[in-house]
């Protein structure tokens, strides 16, 4: 009897948990240990092999001599490649967690990966700490590896502006559209939606080298991210309840008003949501001449508020499907 409750239990922990509570313990470790220096020293971060996946395909197919017809067939091609490897990979990975010892393991260090929760606030903490020691130009120099090059010669509102926008964004697809395909679809559902959404911001058809080579893969990444940026929306209504000077009567409209604009795809609604929550205007464009660093920090707590609510009900859904 001893023998086999001792290989029972083995058994338990040879093949791990369920779905759910493998994306609980995902959350809770990328809360504790975000970046994971030492793990990444030693293994590749999934979203990295899909980037670097993506950036073959691009320089192989989107080549600027060929016409626009070419180059939209191509742009099909090349998200088709990644669709169906990231099939491939999710289908693999669940088939080896269900049957092999320990496997199990490595699946809940790529959950943890791709569901983005606390980097874009570590992000936004070293841009604040960068403004606080070095001023602007220490702000400046934080916030390029977020923001990119531009972030060199940008005032300090666009900076703000910009970070802001990233939040609002990494909590829409990365966090929300990330608990939400998993929760839907389980690994594979998790591993295909962010490869389809890496490639959709990596060949943003809004890009000048990318055009039409990216409209595939633009209005497949609009298309799974739709329903999550509208649940997130929801979640930032909740959460700006309780975040000062939020108004959460102010995301769902500005939601609406910005979602039917011809220059906003569906994913695009994320930066207005949080426009809404903050009162500022997030725009590309927009203006906001008192617009400073304090601003960075009203939109860390509304990211911290709402990726604990999502957290939350995390949670709640994965018990429930455990009592049903």
């Amino acid at each position: 009897m001893a023998a086999t409750d001792f290989r029972f239990d083995f058994e338990a922990l040879a093949f791990g948990p369920g779905d759910g509570v493998l994306l609980i313990a995902a959350l809770i470790i990328d809360l504790a240990f975000s970046r994971w220096p030492v793990v990444r020293r030693f293994v590749p971060h999934p979203a990295l092999i899909i980037a670097s996946l993506v950036g073959g395909l691009t320089r192989r197919l989107n080549r600027e001599q060929r016409g626009p017809v070419v180059r939209l067939i191509r742009g099909m091609i090349a998200v088709t490649i990644v669709v169906s490897l990231a099939v491939l990979a999710g289908w693999a990975l669940e088939t080896a967690t269900l049957n092999i010892p320990f496997v199990w393991i490595m699946a809940l260090f790529v959950v943890a990966a791709l569901t983005v929760q606390r980097g874009p606030f570590d992000e936004a903490s070293r841009v604040l700490a960068g403004f606080a020691d070095g001023g602007p130009a220490g702000g400046r120099e934080a916030a390029g590896p977020v923001i990119g090059p531009q972030a060199s010669s940008a005032a300090t509102e666009n900076i703000v502006r910009s970070l802001l926008r990233h939040l609002a964004g990494r909590f829409a697809d990365g966090l929300v559209g990330g608990v939400f395909w998993f929760l839907l679809l389980g690994l594979p559902g998790l591993i295909v939606y962010r490869a389809i959404n890496i490639t959709g911001r990596m060949l943003d058809e809004s890009k000048a080298d990318i055009g039409l080579f990216g409209f595939a893969p633009t209005r497949l990444n609009d298309a799974v991210g739709f329903l999550p940026t509208w649940v997130g929306g929801i979640v930032l209504t909740i959460a700006a309840v309780f975040v000062p000077r939020a108004n959460p009567f102010g995301v769902l409209p500005a939601m609406v008003q910005k979602a039917g604009q011809a220059d906003v795809h569906a994913r695009g609604a994320a930066a207005p949501a949080f426009s809404g929550a903050l009162g500022l205007d997030l725009s590309p464009t927009g203006r906001n001449a008192t617009m400073s660093p304090a601003d960075i920090v009203h939109g860390q707590y509304l990211y911290a508020v709402s990726g604990l609510l999502v957290f939350g009900l995390s949670v709640i859904v994965v018990a429930l499907n455990y009592a049903v």
